[in-house]
């Protein structure tokens, strides 16, 4: 991976070591084992962007909410600290959601804990993407720093059902203890700088996000978890693997199309190309019914962050928003309809799945046929089977569909009825069919030859 896709941080460069001369200082070759822990000496102070006025859409200026305070914690003998359970189990489920776990890059395979003044920062991270969930301490010691593979620590945390669990640094080992039981872990290491591995650290004085404005989760959420489908497929390297956000939300597999109508550039004041490791992030960890993001520059990479809750996730946004084909995507949105056919999802759906019962299983690429002569739709498997639904419709036409494709989208939709419409170039052969749910939600697919 080039260093302008992971916060500047190169394949080959693997770690970070706490130096309290110089700061931080990129290290490499990470592997797990035993050593002495490395003592973070800066404590990072908590980002408080304050929201300048969104005249543009008609929103009044967002505060961003203050850091809880939490009452002094006692410190403890040694490095360590203690939490509620719970609160540290939701904690690690997100982190495991970001944690890309990616064999012989084990940087991307480890949780760190770190305790700044009265709160616990649980921190995972894919090179692309961030996250940090704060949670509150009961008792701990300022500037500890515990690292640990997070498929070993995860699951022993899931299955505790005491109260409160603590952990701390005996020497080269980190113990998990409750009432009933301990449990020790080597902490993951650097074997090159005999240190314990520490993940990049993101505060308000090395990222240029000077502003942040708040949505309702209603504003966001919905919108990408109905664009991702199209894309999930992609890999990441894909120069499409992202959703585009201009006049309107759309993503594009370079011949299926996802849009949401909706433009929140005003809001955001600049578009953004958000990568799908991130939307995939974020629709698996959920979010707080009011969430916040910004846009800026780290280490000269655009970068966009997102505050919900106890979590802040930084995210390296794609590169590639210029070879984004947006005017292409505009233009079919707004060529010409064929013949409007308006037909029940659920019913539609429920003939699908009984007529792939006809392929055969060896069959890579299903294709259904469509036809629909007087306000009724034939579906048919070839000539093995066939079932009616009735439809409303202006016209008569036959089509084919890829059924994966079809079905990716009628899931994604969420209304009771489909309107499907095939998009007309003159004479020419419909290519393109137009899949919506008659709202903001529209859908474009190449039809089956």
């Amino acid at each position: 991976m080039e260093e302008n896709q992971n916060f500047g941080i190169p394949s080959e460069d693997r770690g970070v070591q706490i130096n309290s001369d110089e700061g931080v200082s990129i290290t490499n070759n990470y592997s797990e084992g035993v050593t002495a822990q490395a003592v973070y000496t800066q404590p990072q102070e908590p980002i408080n962007e304050v929201q300048e006025e969104a005249q543009a859409v008609n929103q009044p200026p967002v505060q961003a909410q203050p850091q809880t305070i939490i009452q002094e914690v006692t410190p403890m003998e040694g490095n360590g600290f203690k939490v509620k359970t719970s609160l540290l189990k939701e904690a690690l489920k997100k982190a495991d959601v970001v944690a890309s776990k990616v064999e012989l890059d084990p940087i991307t395979e480890v949780v760190m804990f770190r305790v700044v003044g009265n709160v616990l920062q649980v921190r995972s991270t894919d090179r692309e993407n961030i996250l940090t969930v704060n949670v509150p301490v009961i008792q701990a010691t300022d500037g500890t720093i515990i690292t640990l593979k997070i498929s070993d620590i995860k699951p022993l945390i899931d299955r505790l059902n005491s109260e409160e669990v603590t952990v701390v640094a005996d020497n080269l080992v980190a113990k998990v203890s409750v009432a009933s039981g301990e449990y020790n872990y080597n902490q993951a290491i650097d074997l090159t700088t005999n240190s314990v591995i520490v993940l990049p650290d993101i505060d308000k004085d090395s990222i240029l996000i000077n502003e942040t404005v708040e949505l309702d989760k209603s504003q966001f959420l919905p919108h990408i978890e109905s664009v991702y489908p199209i894309i999930s497929g992609l890999p990441n390297t894909s120069a499409l693997s992202a959703i585009h956000f201009g006049e309107f939300i759309s993503a594009t597999t370079g011949d299926n199309i996802a849009v949401v109508r909706e433009n929140l550039t005003p809001l955001f004041r600049t578009t953004a190309f958000i990568k799908s490791s991130t939307i995939k992030d974020i629709i698996s960890m959920g979010t707080d019914d009011k969430i916040r993001i910004g846009f800026g520059q780290l280490n000269g990479i655009a970068t966009m962050c997102i505050y919900s809750g106890e979590y802040r996730l930084y995210s390296v946004l794609k590169e590639e928003e210029s070879e984004y084909p947006i005017t292409e995507i505009s233009d079919i949105l707004n060529s010409n309809k064929g013949t409007t056919i308006k037909l029940n999802k659920a019913s539609l759906l429920g003939s699908i799945d009984r007529l792939t019962l006809f392929f055969i299983s060896s069959v890579v690429r299903q294709i259904l046929d469509f036809e629909i002569t007087n306000g009724v739709l034939k579906v048919s498997n070839e000539s093995k089977a066939f079932e009616t639904l009735p439809v409303s419709s202006t016209n008569n036409l036959k089509i084919k569909f890829d059924v994966k494709d079809l079905v990716t989208i009628l899931k994604a939709l969420k209304t009771d009825d489909v309107i499907i419409e095939p998009i007309v170039n003159g004479d020419e052969p419909v290519t393109h069919v137009q899949i919506s749910d008659g709202n903001k939600n529209a859908y474009v697919i190449g039809v089956a030859i």
